[in-house]
């Protein structure tokens, strides 16, 4: 991206966002000084609790005008399969720990629909920024078929999420 010209302002802000009173003062700035913000955090959500990921969104929520959020999220299968097969360099990375097993709900019950979804595999080859696991996915698309093929697929992606006017209620597990 930093060869790409942003076609409205662009202003990338370094924090620490777990620091969640630092974190609502920057959003509070934000929506004081902006109309319609579109909020792009990538590849750091699948680092956090869900309970972080939670207060991450109801956060963004409760500023007016954070219009959209695009995110990149993964799913269990895609979790499990890191936590088996990457042991070996688990001692060297943070573990992946945010994969909700229904995006919808999750995001919803904090205030988000979803506009679209993009699977990663897909979107890293057409954005030539394909993710250092490809080659596994890459497998997973030849190996597996059908349903398993289809949920491989879309283990991974870019969410584009809306405000809404209310939450959703909560299920119980999301």
């Amino acid at each position: 991206m930093t060869t790409d010209r942003a076609a409205c302002r662009l202003e990338s802000i370094g924090m620490d966002l777990s620091d969640s009173d630092a974190r609502r003062r920057l959003f509070a700035h934000i929506d004081g000084t902006a109309h319609r913000v579109l909020v792009v955090s990538e590849g750091f959500l699948l680092y956090l609790s869900a309970d972080a990921v939670a207060s991450l969104a109801r956060d963004l929520h409760a500023a007016q005008h954070l219009a959209c959020w695009m995110t990149d999220v993964t799913s269990p299968l895609l979790l499990r399969m890191h936590q088996v097969f990457g042991r070996p360099v688990q001692r060297w990375v943070s573990p992946m720990r945010f994969a909700p097993r229904d995006n919808r709900a999750f995001f919803g019950s904090r205030g988000w629909t979803i506009r679209g979804f993009r699977p990663l595999p897909a979107e890293g080859e057409r954005l030539h920024r394909e993710p250092p696991f490809a080659p596994l996915l890459h497998a997973g698309r030849i190996v597996l078929r059908g349903k398993w093929r289809d949920a491989f697929r879309d283990s991974s992606g870019v969410l584009l999420l809306a405000r809404s006017s209310q939450p959703e209620p909560a299920l119980p597990g999301a």
